[in-house]
């Protein structure tokens, strides 16, 4: 009987052992099924909030660009056209005058034709018109023509692959981009040249622009100023891949890779 016993004790904790560790293994699955599912809903609030932020971010410049097209519109057809209007009146006037008040009046018809050359440059910058009709290469050679008549910095383009056309909108903003970071560097690098590159490959567009300036610390200027926050806002809405790379006195480059395959752009 005694044997019996033993043998009825030593079944019952085996079975209790076992119990156990079935007990510890599901105690054990569930947690990590219950970690593993918080994990999963943070990252989808996560994605959320990501796309969210980008819609904002998307909204944001596309409130931005609309308000460039309609100063640049205003400043193009209400300004210059009563500044040509009075210039036509100066000459004339010029006409009736005698030689005195005639070189006067030259003197101000200079100061106007000047000023309504600088609104017509101004315009172009809020609204570059070749970007809807040539694209974004051509648009690059403008503006790079542009700096090389009025900065002492030299800006090169150099274009490859073939010049393959994609959503306006997408292009404006590439080139927004590309302008603010040559701004950048004429601005603050101290260079006397700066490099910009683009080049198609498949559905990608890859760019660089580089100077061999100053440079600086990235980690600060990206918490603001320099105008990086505008550029990286819009390389978020883009969903392109960008890294700036800078060193003292080494120069700085960035550098830009943008999928235009599936361009959904303010969707």
């Amino acid at each position: 009987m005694v044997g019996s016993e033993e043998t009825q004790i030593i079944i019952i904790l085996f079975l209790g052992t076992i119990g156990m560790m079935v007990l510890a293994v599901g105690v054990f699955v569930f947690f990590v099924t219950y970690k593993r599912r918080l994990l999963e809903k943070e990252l989808q609030i996560n994605k959320i909030k990501s796309e969210q932020q980008k819609q904002l971010l998307s909204r944001s410049i596309e409130a931005q660009e609309s308000e460039r097209k309609r100063i640049a519109e205003d400043l193009h057809d209400d300004v210059g056209a009563a500044l040509s209007a009075v210039a036509l009146g100066l000459s004339l006037v010029e006409r009736k005058v005698n030689e005195k008040e005639k070189e006067l009046l030259v003197e101000s018809k200079n100061h106007v034709h000047e000023v309504i050359t600088d609104i017509r440059r101004i315009s172009r910058d809020l609204l570059p018109p070749s970007i809807e009709r040539f694209g974004l290469y051509e648009t690059l050679g403008e503006m790079a023509n542009r700096f090389n008549q009025t900065e002492k910095v030299k800006v090169s383009v150099w274009l490859g692959g073939e010049n393959k056309r994609f959503d306006v909108r997408t292009e404006l903003m590439i080139y927004r981009i590309i302008r603010e970071l040559v701004n950048n560097s004429i601005k603050h690098s101290r260079s006397e040249s700066v490099n910009v590159k683009i080049r198609f490959c498949g559905y990608k567009l890859w760019l660089s622009v580089l100077d061999e300036g100053i440079g600086f610390d990235v980690n600060k200027v990206m918490k603001g100023g320099f105008g990086l926050t505008s550029v990286q806002s819009r390389v978020e809405v883009l969903g392109a891949k960008s890294k700036t790379i800078s060193k003292k006195d080494k120069g700085t480059t960035t550098i830009m890779a943008v999928n235009i395959q599936n361009d959904s752009y303010g969707e």
